[in-house]
């Protein structure tokens, strides 16, 4: 599983949503329908799969789950 894979398949669990729902181009609030403390829920669970922290600021740049992958591969994931 890739890094793209490994990301949408804890937004899915975390969001609980069915396989396929979430894609490199939906907006978490638009098309995923989460607010903040969704956000902020699916951001520690990246850090407690990956065991790596992201920075605070990312809360304020992501918007897509693409945004959430770039913010990532920043931290070398």
């Amino acid at each position: 599983m890739n890094l793209e894979e490994k990301i949408i398949s804890v937004i899915t669990r975390e969001l609980r949503l069915k396989e396929g729902v979430v894609t490199l181009d939906s907006h978490f609030k638009d098309d995923l329908g989460t607010d903040s403390l969704d956000e902020v829920e699916i951001v520690v669970a990246l850090e407690d799969e990956f065991n790596k922290h992201f920075p605070d600021h990312v809360h304020d740049t992501i918007h897509t789950v693409q945004d959430l992958i770039n913010e990532a591969k920043k931290l070398g994931l």
